[in-house]
């Protein structure tokens, strides 16, 4: 498999049928760009088959280090 990990997801609700969903996942380090392209395909189709709400779904390829540390700065930030 081309993901390494889901390092986690963010939703947001549109409308009553239209969710907007942001991933940020790692890939092996030796994955090309080409397969990358290939996977983030494969996983809106899986979603999408799944949750039809999911009108769109945006895939940020990210180290889970670095998803770690903004994760946990916007926790630190007061809403």
């Amino acid at each position: 498999p081309a993901v390494a990990q889901a390092n986690g997801v963010v939703t947001a609700q549109l409308g009553p049928d239209h969710v907007l969903a942001a991933l940020s996942a790692e890939f092996e380090d030796d994955v090309s760009a080409s397969e990358i392209e290939a996977c983030v395909e494969r996983l809106e189709k899986a979603v999408k088959s799944a949750h039809p709400e999911v009108v769109a779904l945006f895939l940020k390829p990210q180290a889970h280090s670095v998803w770690s540390k903004r994760r946990a700065a916007l926790a630190a930030t007061p809403a």
